[in-house]
């Protein structure tokens, strides 16, 4: 008897010091099997933290699964349905089902449209014409928010044995920042404000858009705050500043410096107005701070996507 597949795929990078359009590494793959039921499998990949960065974090959380198999909301096959990297008779797989009595079966002649949204506890929907929606996004510490994420819709008719990938892509913008420096140059803390903190909403449509409730901007918060003790500036930044996951927008960013130079100690705020903080983007600042200057500058590639923005400030 004739198999038909989809695939869920979870492809792509990783950020560098630069912005990045990310997608989840590896792949979940929907199975129709002999019987034309549809079931899941999976393929390991690496862990990470508090991101859904890759496929084994993408287990920790799970996701739903949207199908239609017609023009109207009532042909529906998946509803938002859980989708749990579980142990089925002796094997890890993804599952919707507790055993075959529950698996749904192909239709004759029906064309499928297939999206899901992770992690599963997302407040989101998936219509029957494609258009994902999804509230209450929050800005803040990546390991302190929800990293979302969507997949790209696909449609397949039930006589097709072919693979369709559905690509896991982040909605959310991710701000790192980084400092480098001379031997004599130490960093206490810096601080960045400007970014709008209402709750967000999201949309697919023809064009995603994200809307946020209130204007407000944040006050000051840490990114690095060495408290008693102090960073020398001749290593990066990375491990030690805090990276965000915020609503995506155009915001004036600024940040705040508290540093030395020997025994010179200064608080330098650099400001960068109309920042882009698009979705599925990680935009990394990059500070180099010497002893007669704050050289700064912004990245933005393909992968997270790549911009440039640099600043000298004078002491």
């Amino acid at each position: 008897m004739k198999k038909s597949y989809f695939l869920m795929a979870a492809a792509a990078t990783m950020f560098a010091a630069c912005s990045q359009t990310d997608f989840v590494n590896e792949a979940a793959v929907v199975e129709s099997n002999a019987s034309q039921t549809i079931g899941f499998e999976g393929f390991a990949g690496k862990s990470t933290r508090a991101e859904i960065a890759d496929l084994d974090a993408l287990k920790n959380v799970g996701f739903n699964v949207w199908g239609y198999t017609g023009s109207t909301a009532e042909d529906v096959v998946f509803n938002g349905d859980n989708v749990d990297w579980v142990t089925v008779e002796g094997t890890l797989k993804w599952s919707y089902a507790h055993d075959e009595t529950t698996l749904k079966p192909w239709e004759e002649d029906k064309t499928y449209l297939f999206g899901a949204i992770a992690p599963q506890t997302a407040t989101g929907s998936l219509s029957h014409e494609g258009v994902y929606s999804i509230g209450g996004a929050q800005s803040g510490y990546a390991a302190d928010v929800t990293d979302y994420l969507v997949a790209e819709t696909q449609t397949i008719p039930s006589s097709a044995a072919r693979l369709v990938t559905l690509d896991f892509k982040h909605i959310m913008s991710k701000v790192s920042v980084t400092v480098t420096g001379s031997a004599d140059v130490t960093i206490n803390r810096i601080q960045m404000k400007g970014w709008k903190t209402g709750a967000g909403t999201f949309a697919s449509n023809a064009t995603p858009t994200w809307t946020i409730t209130g204007d407000g901007t944040a006050d000051y918060t840490d990114v690095y705050n060495a408290g008693a003790g102090v960073y020398n500036a001749t290593t990066t930044a990375t491990d030690d500043a805090a990276s965000f996951l915020i609503v995506p927008q155009t915001a004036t960013l600024t940040f705040l410096l508290t540093y030395k130079v020997g025994a010179l100690e200064y608080e330098k705020p650099v400001e960068v107005a109309s920042q882009v903080l698009a979705q599925n983007t990680h935009t990394t600042f990059n500070f180099t701070v010497g002893a007669a200057y704050i050289e700064f500058s912004a990245a933005m590639t393909t992968g997270w996507t790549t911009t440039d923005v640099d600043k000298t400030i004078e002491n």
